[in-house]
This record gives structure tokens, C-alpha cells and sequence, in this order.
């Protein structure tokens, strides 16, 4: 798929697609040789995103998405005024989930977990969330924190699931 669209003003509500009123404009580039899910490869860019929910308008300046890899090893990078994230290794996509609830049940009884196969997965997520732009906006309660880098890591055939998250000062509401 190779796409530009300059999107004026999309009114979902008006497309009788939600009842909620949804208006969303940017400038979409996109070019994915391939756009199986599993398998994901390509580039999508989005620019001067503007998404309004009501009387609420949230506004992103870029949005990039770089997937790459092959059968050993994947990668999918985002890269955005307020987050750098990176997903590294072996993984499906649509199994993630499927792998981190298989993981997580074997230490606790998650309430309506159905075991399923699933390839296996080893791989690593890092984040770093700055805030500033898109997530003031979504949580302007954070103004004045630092930035948070997240770390997350599953191996499903050794059952290793990680998780860290650390900032040097996160205010919330005046909370520290």
C-alpha cells in the first residue's frame, strides 16, 4: 500500500460511523510492501494530526512508524514529539497479547483467560515518554514531571516476563 492523503476534516459522526462526534485532519504518508500484521513492514508518517472529540481537540506536529525485519528478527520504531518506542525481536503481532495473559496466568488466575497456541516469542520493548505535546494534553495533570523510560521484556520459552518503569520526579495533580 502507497498512500498520501491530505486529510481536510474527517466528521465520523456525520459518516454515521460512531454517535460520539469524532473530527479528524493530517497529512497521512504511508508505504507498506506489506501489511500483514505478523509480518509488518514498511513506513507510515503522519503530520499535523488534529483529532477532536467533542469540545476536546488534541493536535500531534509528527508521528512516525518504522516496521522492519525478517524471519529471525523484528522491528517496529515509533517516533513522536512526547515518545520514542521500540519493539525488538520475535513476536506476532496478534499474539502478544495471547503470550503476556499465557505468562501472567501462571502466577496469577486472570478472570476469563482461555489458553490458546501462540508462536513463541522472545523480545524487548523500550519507551521513553516525554511530557510534553500530545500527552499534556491528554494528562495536563502531569505538567512538571520528567521523562518515564519503560522497559519490558517476554520470553515465553524460559516464562520471563519483565517490566520497569522509571522517572526521576512524576507530578500528578500537584502529587509528587
Amino acid at each position: 500500500i502507497k498512500l498520501d492523503l491530505q486529510l481536510d476534516t474527517l466528521n465520523a459522526k456525520a459518516l454515521n460511523l460512531i454517535t460520539d462526534t469524532l473530527s479528524v485532519s493530517g497529512h497521512v504518508v504511508a508505504d507498506l510492501p506489506s501489511t500483514n500484521p505478523d509480518d509488518l513492514v514498511g513506513n507510515i508518517n503522519i503530520n499535523n494530526l488534529s483529532l477532536t472529540q467533542g469540545t476536546q481537540t488534541y493536535k500531534a506536529d509528527s508521528i512516525s512508524l518504522v516496521a522492519s525485519g525478517d524471519a529471525n528478527n523484528k522491528s517496529i520504531v515509533i517516533n513522536a514529539d512526547a515518545l520514542h518506542a521500540e519493539l525488538i525481536g520475535q513476536y506476532k503481532l496478534t499474539e502478544i497479547a495471547q503470550a503476556l495473559q499465557q505468562t501472567i496466568n501462571q502466577y496469577y488466575n486472570l478472570p476469563g483467560y482461555k489458553q490458546k497456541d501462540f508462536t513463541a516469542e522472545n523480545w524487548q520493548f523500550n519507551a521513553t515518554i516525554q511530557p510534553q505535546g500530545l500527552v499534556l494534553q491528554l494528562m495536563p495533570s502531569l505538567k512538571g514531571s520528567d521523562s518515564v523510560v519503560v522497559q519490558a521484556h517476554l520470553n515465553t520459552a524460559q516464562n520471563d516476563l519483565g517490566l520497569t518503569a522509571k522517572s526521576e520526579r512524576i507530578l500528578f495533580s500537584g502529587n509528587q
